[in-house]
């Protein structure tokens, strides 16, 4: 049987007032054999850091719903079992986030490749 990966969606106060706050994390470990973190970056112009206290387990991911959704279907594309929870990891905290100012338009990882 093939394992799922939890992908945690929840509100994120911390971002900018005005951007949409729902927040997709996944275990850095998890995501790690589908995407890297310079591809989550090139995709989405930026993503999410948090870490898991006390255990320190780091997460990555994305902010905003159309952002969600793709990094999503991004991950199954690459061949992940995505298991969507809709919750909040206990004792989650941001610990930086980066964006560019402006999004590429990217629809696909093949698009990442130029």
């Amino acid at each position: 049987m093939t394992r799922q990966i939890p992908v945690y969606e929840f509100s994120e106060a911390a971002f900018v007032v005005g951007s949409d706050p729902i927040v997709c994390v996944v275990k850095l470990k998890d995501v790690r054999p589908y995407m890297t973190l310079t591809e989550i970056d090139r995709a989405f112009s930026g993503y999410a850091s948090y870490r898991q206290w006390p255990w320190m387990r780091r997460y990555a991911g994305v902010w905003g719903r159309k952002n969600c959704r793709r990094f999503r279907r991004f991950l199954r594309e690459r061949g992940a079992h995505v298991a969507l929870r809709r919750e909040r990891p206990d004792h989650l905290r941001l610990t930086s986030y980066m964006t560019r100012g402006k999004r590429r338009r990217v629809r696909s990882l093949g698009e990442l490749a130029t």
